[in-house]
């Protein structure tokens, strides 16, 4: 994209997030992320989002029972929000009431 004014992947210019979110698995987490840093960006309290995602169930179920796992840890500068693995809570309820 050279040329009109936006590089979205200037090596020159890493990204460099100073907040990285964990988001619970779910079906809703990417709309309710989208959501969320929208407003965020509407507050006037960040200029850019950016929301990925990947699946992995059949990794994790090989890695689980593999005798040599890799290291996937990784440390980077910036806040890191960790949201936990799933939609209940610690208490066996459903974090989401209906009404």
């Amino acid at each position: 994209m050279r040329g009109e004014g936006i590089d979205v992947c200037d090596q020159d210019q890493p990204a460099d997030p100073g907040r990285a979110i964990l988001e619970v698995a779910g079906g809703q987490a990417p709309r309710r992320l989208v959501n969320e840093l929208a407003a965020t960006i509407a507050a006037g309290s960040s200029r850019v989002a950016l929301v990925v995602g990947s699946e992995a169930i059949s990794t994790v179920r090989h890695l689980a029972v593999a005798e040599d796992r890799p290291d996937f840890g990784e440390t980077a500068e910036g806040d890191l929000e960790d949201r936990g693995y799933g939609a209940v809570t610690g208490s066996g309820e459903w974090p989401h009431r209906w009404s």
